[in-house]
């Protein structure tokens, strides 16, 4: 995943180095995070207001509808849906969300 990222675009453009792919990638997500926060955009969607037992109720939906859409099938690799549900806890708490498979989330 990472190398497919990295081949389609060469981080240095932007001024974003460092001493291996993996220093290279957190180097970038701190320059989108700081870009962010200057332009505005909230860290995470439970900043915007969206209620955890809201969000936690459509999040079944949300997976599946993300998983059925159309342009899921030209990504350079297909997500598992357990993988597109870890990133809606992840853009909704701001961290990776240990065990929620086994915690019925």
């Amino acid at each position: 995943f990472l190398h497919i990222f990295l081949v389609y675009l060469d981080i240095r453009i932007v001024g974003i180095t460092g001493n291996n792919d993996e220093e290279k990638l957190e180097n970038l997500i701190k320059k989108i995070d700081e870009l962010k926060e200057t332009i505005g955009i909230k860290p995470t969607i439970r900043d915007y207001g969206v209620d955890e037992k809201d969000f936690l109720a459509t999040l079944d939906e949300m997976t599946e509808d993300a998983f059925d859409d159309q342009c899921t099938g030209t990504n350079p690799r297909y997500p598992l849906m357990s993988e597109i549900k870890d990133m809606y806890l992840q853009a909704y708490y701001g961290h990776k969300v240990e065990g929620g498979e086994e915690n019925g989330i």
